[in-house]
């Protein structure tokens, strides 16, 4: 569908976008932290994998849409046509495990960063010539946007466990 297209580009480019200012700001916050010299380099590293990850997900939707051909995701088609093995099968198994590789990355990437952010906050210093120093406005975009995201995370887990377990309840309550 031409809609659904449309939205995995926006999507794609919205990824693109809100990874490169991760990106941004870790590259150009490079010396900003004694207290930790990592907290740039992660949010730079987390910037570049959300962006590879926005397109990997905007050209798998798209290339899953054009295999479909308009009659949705979820058709026959696709699953007619992943069987074989053909180039579409093949572009298709190399963007998912680019996904989950990417995917696994960012979900070790989040346990450092809990550990380079979060774990030494009693030791921060607001005094540019403290070892201890991180520029204020940077540590706390970084911290704020690792709580953010693990809230987000946590959310979705929660939200999936519950509908699973609603789902799994519902031919229960029906029979009885």
């Amino acid at each position: 569908k031409k809609k659904d297209a449309t939205t995995a580009i926006f999507q794609g480019l919205l990824g693109l976008y809100i990874g490169g200012a991760f990106a941004g700001i870790g590259g150009a916050n490079f010396s900003a932290c004694p207290l930790n010299k990592n907290i740039p380099l992660w949010m730079l590293a987390f910037g570049v994998s959300l962006s590879i990850l926005s397109v990997v997900y905007a050209l798998l939707v798209i290339v899953l849409l054009t295999v479909s051909c308009g009659r949705g995701i979820d058709s026959d088609s696709i699953r007619d046509t992943l069987r074989k093995f053909t180039p579409t099968y093949i572009l298709v198994s190399v963007l998912t495990s680019l996904a989950i590789i990417i995917l696994i990355f960012l979900g070790i990437w989040y346990v450092v960063g809990v550990i380079w952010i979060i774990l030494p906050i009693g030791r921060l210093s607001s005094n540019p010539v403290s070892e201890n120093y991180c520029r204020p406005w940077f540590y706390w975009f970084c911290f704020y946007k690792l709580a953010i995201s693990l809230l987000i995370v946590f959310v979705f887990i929660v939200s999936r466990i519950s509908s699973f377990i609603l789902s799994s309840m519902l031919p229960v309550v029906t029979r009885s």
